[in-house]
């Protein structure tokens, strides 16, 4: 009953709101009502976000001052790489084995989802990540927003010298769908979406703190790295996070980058080299500008500016929340390949290209970390 007294809400929240804002979360918990109301928001209105980018948001957030002038004071990211032989160093230990180990895993956890009414993989997928994160002993919090949720964000905490912070961020979660003839829950090891990038930045994680001075606290920023659930339900789990982040503890972000399918280089052609796909809407230019040097300095992969021209990823969230983000795909290419199906396993993932993103991760951590951001 409570379930359609909620759906009945929503469905009039929607003529009611059309060309306004969608009303509050409902009071109710269940997952089938939260995906109702969030839904009605989809719906509802196409807003704008906070740099005057239009487009088709799941929720929009109420920002406050501190949002704003986050917007409008922007960081001031370095012109040229000061960090190159720690970067260098720290990124000869990225180890393939690692990243194509914890892949294969982590896809064997089919139809890791938030909602507990499909399957159970989701809080299981969380429980093994925050065993691997264990092992690197560093600190970490789920994010319980949502309490009807039992697959959660993961966040691993660095602490620095200021509460200043760099984000890197994946997420962890796989599609879920039913086949329509039988009603069943499909396969979904979601390897290259998006395990891959999930397992890379674990990867750079577990690199970046055998530096001593990071390790340590004595980088000049807290370095947080994400694991958000919930990305097929509309970025909500990122979407939680963020608007937190700006609204209630007024975080101060330094950057954000997006790593979402890092491991499929496409049909090339024999005169074709994989290369990334460097987004350019919805993210910040002066971020991304940065993390283009990055690309040249660090890696041997050439990168590719394309539009993605949808809500594609997490970084959406950020940059609705007012922080600068950036977000560096696999492929110039928009891949359907295997995306939210079956298909989607670890077989066709080049781990030598995972290792690049691995790479970009590190000097992009590394130097900011030590950077004077104004």
């Amino acid at each position: 009953m409570r379930y359609i007294l909620c759906v009945a809400a929503c469905i009039a929240s929607v003529a009611a709101y059309a060309t306004a804002l969608c009303p509050s979360r409902p009071a109710c918990a269940s997952v089938a009502c939260f995906q109702e109301w969030s839904w009605c928001h989809y719906r509802a209105q196409k807003p704008t976000i906070p740099n005057g980018v239009p487009g088709d948001l799941s929720r929009k957030h109420t920002l406050g001052p501190r949002a704003d002038s986050q917007i409008r004071n922007a960081v001031q990211y370095p012109k040229k790489v000061a960090q190159h032989r720690t970067v260098t160093d720290l990124s000869r230990s990225i180890d393939p084995f690692n990243i194509w180990y914890d892949v294969q895993t982590l896809s064997n956890f089919t139809n890791r989802c938030f909602q507990p009414v499909y399957t159970s993989e989701g809080p299981l997928a969380r429980q093994w990540l925050e065993n691997r994160l264990s092992l690197l002993k560093v600190a970490t919090k789920t994010d319980r927003s949502v309490e009807a949720w039992r697959q959660r964000t993961v966040v691993a905490t660095i602490p620095g010298r200021s509460n200043r912070t760099i984000v890197v961020g994946a997420h962890y979660d796989s599609c879920i769908d039913k086949d329509s003839s039988t009603w069943r829950p499909i396969i979904v090891p979601g390897a290259d979406d998006n395990a891959s990038g999930a397992m890379t930045i674990l990867e750079a994680l577990r690199v970046l703190l055998q530096n001593e001075e990071i390790a340590t606290g004595k980088a000049n920023y807290t370095i947080e790295f994400h694991w958000y659930a919930s990305r097929f339900g509309h970025q909500d789990g990122s979407d939680l996070l963020f608007e937190r982040y700006s609204t209630q503890e007024k975080r101060d972000i330094a950057a954000v980058l997006n790593q979402d399918q890092t491991g499929y280089t496409g049909d090339l052609s024999d005169d074709e080299e994989p290369a990334f796909g460097l987004i350019t809407d919805y993210t910040d230019k002066n971020l991304t500008r940065f993390v283009s040097l990055i690309i040249d300095e660090y890696t041997a992969t050439p990168a590719k500016l394309i539009l993605c021209g949808s809500v594609c990823s997490d970084h959406v969230s950020a940059t609705k929340a007012g922080y600068p983000s950036a977000y560096v795909r696999e492929s110039p290419r928009i891949y359907d390949f295997s995306t939210k199906l079956e298909s989607d396993t670890i077989g066709p993932l080049n781990v030598t290209h995972m290792v690049e993103h691995a790479k970009l991760v590190v000097g992009f951590v590394v130097e900011l970390a030590f950077a004077d951001l104004g």
